[in-house]
């Protein structure tokens, strides 16, 4: 798990996205928030699941992501540092992915300043009681699994990720709702780790503050949409 550290400086901060080409109306909607937030913010943080689904560099060969490519490019020439997490859907990921420039990607940040030190992920592996799904999770997160898949067609990624895609949205559909939630235990024992004192998390969609028993506490951030502020890190 790659974590990364970030400066102290103010960060705008999204998480569940879901691009997709089909909907090239968000995919703008989200470049002018970019564009309209980079002059108050010295970094953006995306707390996973970006892209509805990630097969390969060919995700972006849609014309629909050419605002989001171009944002990325401006960030890169005005020195914003942009970090993307990993994610559930997006969980392909490189570490540097040269058709998304200036991005780097990593599956944890954690971002200090004088006063507060706050840890931020996509949240999934903290949802313990989904067993299938952190088994699931366990292979998709290998570094050997993810240099097979890469190296396999374009045209096969593609089908893996909507096949993944489906399945997953599938899943949610049966599953009850208390075993996809997060385990606090687990969230305390990851701010013990990093010495911080809060959380923040993505993949749940649905914003919530908890405190937890062990001290400190978390946030669940809600899924972006067109029209809704980033939250800032400050």
């Amino acid at each position: 798990m790659k974590l990364v550290r970030a400066q102290s400086s103010h960060a705008a901060v999204f998480a569940d996205l879901h691009l997709r080409s089909e909907d090239s109306a968000t995919i703008k909607a989200f470049a002018r928030t970019l564009q309209d937030t980079m002059e108050t913010v010295g970094q953006v943080f995306i707390l996973g699941d970006l892209f509805d689904a990630w097969s390969g560099p060919e995700t972006l060969q849609e014309t629909a992501f050419d605002p989001l490519v171009s944002i990325f490019q401006t960030l890169q020439g005005l020195g914003v540092p942009v970090i993307l997490l990993r994610g559930n859907r997006d969980v392909l990921l490189k570490d540097q992915e040269p058709t998304l420039p200036g991005v780097l990607v990593a599956d944890q940040i954690l971002w200090e300043n004088e006063a507060r030190k706050v840890l931020l992920s996509h949240g999934d592996e903290y949802c313990l009681h989904d067993r299938p799904y952190q088994r699931l999770r366990g292979v998709l997160r290998s570094p050997i699994v993810r240099a097979i898949i890469r190296m396999i067609p374009s045209f096969l990624r593609q089908h893996l990720a909507r096949r993944l895609r489906a399945q997953s949205v599938q899943a949610v559909s049966t599953k009850a709702q208390d075993s996809m939630g997060l385990v606090p235990s687990a969230i305390a024992s990851a701010l013990a780790e990093h010495q911080a004192a809060e959380a923040w998390l993505g993949h749940l969609h649905q914003e919530s503050h908890q405190f937890l028993e062990e001290g400190g506490s978390y946030r669940v951030l809600p899924a972006w949409v067109p029209g809704i502020p980033p939250q800032i890190l400050q």
